[in-house]
């Protein structure tokens, strides 16, 4: 599933809202604010969330920091003086709350500048400008007041809540953190559960997932029955998951892990046959990786081939003859074949996606010697499914001996297999540390976050059934899954409960993108950039798509929208680039290849595409020269290829019993 940066944390509750500029003004006096509130299209939140419950109320510590206090206005002999300065701020007061309960945010504005006009001075009053102008998505206007009072007034946390709001839906999202971060420190108790969402939301678009999880499992500590805190602690653990595989499959498309992912994607899509067909391969490249032989077997029962499935379980049963679901499902097999049991029922034994799975016999080379009696042993009682037993063994062995990867990929498994996913996590998450087995503790990790998302879901689905985040979520991860068809009902369906959803409707244009169905892409995708027009990926896919159609002309500016939104986006900045040269534009798309050569140094096709431009331009040394660095680029990721399949295959590793 596509992401980027523009997946927006709910709105505030605009009542709440509303009430914190009305109270800086002084104008709520009991005036009952909710029944009058006015409500506006919320961001991808879709309805209004509880934004910071308490803030109203509160902005002015004391009357005393309301330097108005709203006391009538001086009077001279009995009567009032209509022209003073502080009848005239009444006034604009007045009109800016008429306004707010008429969402003419436009007039609301005028009335705080009118204000401002006569205290140029007043912190409150650029604070409740710059909600105003965040409430129209006027984000540089808002961020732009929102610094003026906290120029004034550095305590304000409301301003610093709104800021790190406006930077985020600006896609600048480190200066989103410190501001949210900074609203936490000066109120924790009334700005932490808004700033944490907003928080989280920031380091997920920078792929930062940890410290995105952080922020959002802490939300739904503090509000463990919200769906908004739930939903996004799904969605984060779902991307880590999608993210962990992809690089498994970036890192070598021909690895036994790449190819069981692909093999469990095949039988989520009911294709038995392909499916059998990546689990030989699977087998062809690990024959001892626990469990492999038995997913096969299953698959053969269900297609009825029985002597194909006795073999595998046969197989199996090897690597663990103490695996009492591998016996009791050889026997079934066997009484069949003699015609002397009735037909063993389909899906006896789990899916690939089963907590069941067992780890492959290797050992790293960095595992000294011969494995200690203690990992023997809890291999032995892994296999035997006796999980309990083998996780006091292995957490033994792992004492004994720290860096033993193999002891601490067992004990992982074993707390995989247990449901104890964080566990799990936290053995498996050093990259770089497992030596050979760096792909198997990819792919543990990225299935510990999968089952999160998955447990994470079911308690959204216990409190309501029916909410569109959880039609949302559903919808994404069937997309995960391409099941494009039922991403779209599950999507369409969340879209109906919640018409002003933001992100959604990317999300039904990003599905038909990756269905091949570019006009109803390019419908739902205009129709999200109408509503957000700072979404980077939007406007990269709308552009690829005119490219796609050879409308170079109409692709350039929302691929330049995409690249000014997001400029980490190198995607966009290449297809820009080559958007350049077919326009003649060639020092524009040598700029841009510029800009991703030195974001990506690694990458050799980027220093070909660098050279051909250079030729257009006349550079002809300095196009020699990049095509000499993509020679070497080319060299290098060879010589590394092959070291790294050499070290996965090294013939003088060790192996458990």
């Amino acid at each position: 599933m596509a992401w980027l940066t523009t997946r927006c944390p709910r709105q505030c509750s605009v009542a709440l809202v509303l009430t914190t500029c009305l109270i800086v003004s002084g104008l709520t006096c009991g005036q009952g604010l909710a029944q009058h509130s006015p409500k506006i299209p919320p961001y991808k939140r879709g309805k209004e969330g509880e934004a910071f419950s308490g803030l109203s109320g509160r902005v002015l510590e004391s009357p005393t920091d309301n330097p108005l206090a709203l006391r009538a206005a001086p009077s001279i002999k009995g009567e009032y003086v209509t022209d003073s300065p502080e009848k005239q701020i009444e006034r604009h007061l007045q009109e800016a709350q008429a306004a707010e309960k008429d969402k003419d945010y436009n007039r609301a504005a005028a009335a705080y500048q009118s204000i401002l006009k006569l205290r140029p001075q007043w912190a409150l009053i650029y604070q409740s400008l710059g909600v105003v102008y965040h409430l129209q998505s006027r984000f540089p206007e808002a961020i732009s007041s929102l610094h003026k009072a906290l120029k004034l007034d550095p305590s304000l946390w409301g301003s610093q809540l709104f800021l790190g709001m406006g930077y985020y839906r600006t896609n600048r999202f480190l200066k989103a953190i410190a501001a949210l971060e900074q609203s936490i420190k000066l109120n924790p108790k009334l700005a932490e559960s808004e700033a944490r969402l907003w928080l989280g939301s920031s380091f997920l678009a920078l792929n930062r997932f940890d410290e995105a999880l952080v922020q959002f499992r802490r939300l739904s500590e503090i509000k463990p029955r919200d769906l908004e805190a739930l939903y996004n602690l799904t969605e984060a653990c779902n991307r880590y998951a999608s993210v962990l595989f992809e690089r498994i499959t970036v890192l070598d498309p021909e690895s036994p892990e790449a190819h069981r992912l692909q093999a469990e994607w095949f039988e989520w899509q009911g294709k038995t046959d392909e499916a059998i067909g990546e689990y030989l391969l699977v087998v062809k490249a690990r024959p001892d990786w626990e469990g492999i032989h038995l997913t096969v077997g299953n698959l053969y029962l269900r297609k009825g081939e029985l002597a194909k499935a006795l073999h595998a379980f046969e197989e199996e049963l090897h690597l663990a003859p103490d695996d009492p679901a591998v016996i009791k499902l050889l026997q079934a097999v066997q009484a069949r074949l003699s015609s002397a049991q009735p037909a063993v029922e389909d899906g006896v034994q789990k899916s690939p996606e089963s907590k069941i799975f067992r780890y492959a016999t290797r050992v790293d080379a960095s595992s000294a010697g011969t494995p200690s009696n203690s990992l023997a042993r809890g291999v032995r009682q892994f296999r035997a499914s006796d999980f309990a037993g083998a996780q006091v063994l292995l957490s033994r062995a792992v004492q004994e001996s720290p860096k033993d990867t193999l002891a601490r990929l067992y004990l992982a498994r074993c707390n995989f297999a247990t449901g104890n996913y964080d566990q799990a996590i936290d053995l498996l998450k050093e990259p770089g540390q497992f030596g050979s087995y760096e792909l198997e503790a990819l792919y543990w990790a990225g299935k510990s976050y999968q089952e999160q998302a998955a447990q994470t879901l079911e308690k959204m689905i216990d409190i309501d059934p029916n909410s569109y985040r959880v039609h949302q979520m559903t919808g994404a991860l069937l997309e995960d899954k391409r099941k494009y068809a039922e991403a779209i009902d599950a999507y369409q369906k969340a879209l109906k409960l919640s018409p002003d959803l933001m992100g959604v409707r990317f999300a039904m244009g990003n599905t038909y993108w990756q269905m091949q169905n570019l006009d109803e892409a390019l419908v739902w995708l205009k129709d999200e950039l109408a509503r957000n027009p700072h979404h980077a990926l939007a406007n990269y896919r709308v552009g690829t798509i005119y490219l796609s159609k050879g409308s170079t002309d109409l692709a350039v500016p929302f691929l330049e929208k995409a690249v000014q939104a997001n400029p980490a986006m190198l995607g966009a900045q290449q297809d820009l680039a080559k958007a350049y040269t077919s326009l003649g534009r060639h020092d524009d798309a040598v700029a841009k290849l510029k800009f991703v050569a030195q974001a990506d140094p690694e990458d050799a096709s980027i220093r070909y595409l660098l050279s051909g431009a250079y030729k257009k331009v006349g550079k002809l040394e300095a196009a020699e020269a990049e095509l000499k660095a993509f020679t070497q680029l080319r060299a290098k990721q060879d010589r590394v290829r092959r070291e790294y399949l050499q070290k996965r295959i090294s013939p003088d590793q060790p192996t458990t019993p």
